[in-house]
């Protein structure tokens, strides 16, 4: 994990970033980690990345700077501009990243899904199955197809992802309504390989399948790859998350562009905005943190995150039950706050926190930015970031995942890209 910080105003934008990288599930961390990088040369436009350091294997510093290279002198008029030029660039490098890649690391994918969510679970079933299915080879199918069926459900409930109108589909309505022969085309490239890891994960002695599943259980486990490929659902340990930051030649005003960044398949990348944020006349100042933020926005709400979320579950402890509307006296019970139309004490308690961490902490907070110079930006960011830095080094109960230096740079329409601090590289 990590720690980085977007602050920005109608002068400019300042960004900071930790050095830290954790390998495997965290128990190692190095503090030497680049994650902040300008993009476009002296331009006012930088990047930020954290979670995976590389993308299908390829440090993000890698695709950074050669995608610098071969930017030159070109300039674009938005900071989405450069974002979706950049991921053009990525989707159009054979040479960072070959067919044989991105099939491979497909099919990874494939095997740890299929695995963790079809074969595991049922083969926990069939080693000690139920008597009805013991003898039964239909029954013991027709279990394969509800685990499908429940998970297509889940998967179902995720956004689709950025590029799914330009990726498999000829349009995008309803994703059930569509043409998936693009998505089908891609299945058909890899079926042979696909046909054998079914083989394996799911054929067992006793229910040998030979060389193919039956086509409704096939064509369910398309249809979660599908899914996969389609919907903004990442896993696997391989995602990643970019911020842009700064202005193209047509802003005047700093912009953030937050993205989620998962594998690539047919030249394709699994792409999802997550969030973009824009200083406007109106909208004057902005205080934007990225991956370790609760120390963050505990100095900007005045509250702890996790106390946050825990007071309105505190309140209703405190609260007698509640009685459903004409119900005897006699039928008390407890009520959940979703369970009836009107507003609950607890959620108007949940609005008043809201607004008293609005009005007592944030906005003051964000005033005080609006009016700070780029200076001014760039030390208030390496100050957050070095307090949640402090933060993590001291908590018991906490990895210390934030740490190393703090790469810091100051982003604006008059000066471009600057760097304020940058860690030293020894040999």
């Amino acid at each position: 994990m990590t720690c980085e910080i977007a602050i920005m105003n109608t002068r400019g934008i300042a960004l900071a970033a930790d050095s830290a990288v954790s390998l495997g599930d965290g128990e190692k961390v190095y503090h030497s980690s680049d994650k902040l990088f300008p993009l476009a040369g002296t331009a006012p436009v930088a990047v930020m990345t954290y979670g995976c350091d590389a993308l299908m294997g390829v440090p993000w510093e890698i695709v950074i700077a050669d995608y610098s290279s071969q930017l030159g002198n070109r300039q674009f008029r938005t900071l989405g501009e450069y974002a979706d030029d950049f991921f053009m660039h990525v989707e159009d490098s054979r040479l960072m990243f070959p067919t044989e890649i991105q099939t491979g690391r497909f099919l990874s994918h494939a095997r740890r899904i299929w695995s963790k969510y079809y074969a595991g679970p049922w083969r926990e079933i069939m080693a000690n199955p139920p008597k009805r299915m013991k003898a039964n080879r239909a029954r013991r199918i027709d279990h394969l197809l509800k685990l499908l069926h429940a998970d297509h459900k889940i998967w179902e409930k995720y956004p689709p992802i950025n590029r799914a109108a330009n990726f498999f589909y000829d349009e995008l309505e309803e994703l059930g309504d569509v043409s998936l022969s693009n998505a089908d085309d891609i299945m058909d490239e890899i079926e042979k390989d696909l046909c054998e890891l079914e083989e394996e994960l799911f054929s067992t002695p006793d229910l040998p399948f030979g060389s193919q599943l039956p086509e409704d259980l096939r064509e369910g486990l398309r249809t979660t790859l599908r899914h996969f490929l389609l919907r903004g659902a990442f896993g696997g340990g391989d995602d990643s998350c970019i911020v842009f930051a700064g202005m193209g030649t047509g802003e005047i005003f700093p912009s953030v562009l937050h993205y989620r960044v998962g594998t690539m398949m047919n030249n394709r990348l699994k792409l999802l905005t997550l969030d973009e944020d824009h200083i406007t006349p109106k909208i004057t100042a902005n205080i934007l943190p990225f991956a370790q933020r609760k120390m963050i926005d505990l100095i900007i709400e005045g509250v702890h995150p996790d106390l946050k979320s825990r007071l309105p579950d505190l309140m209703e402890q405190c609260h007698p039950p509640r009685r459903k509307k004409n119900r005897p006296k006699d039928e008390w019970e407890d009520v959940s706050p979703m369970s009836e139309w009107e507003t609950t004490p607890t959620d108007r308690f949940r609005a008043l926190v809201d607004s008293e961490a609005m009005e007592k902490h944030s906005a003051p907070i964000m005033a005080a930015v609006a009016a700070l110079s780029r200076q001014d930006l760039a030390e208030m960011a390496e100050s957050l970031v070095h307090f949640s830095r402090f933060r993590m080094k001291f908590l018991v109960n906490e990895r210390d995942t934030v740490g190393g230096p703090i790469d810091v740079a100051v982003l604006s329409k008059a000066d471009g890209f600057i760097w304020v601090k940058r860690k030293r590289i020894s040999c």
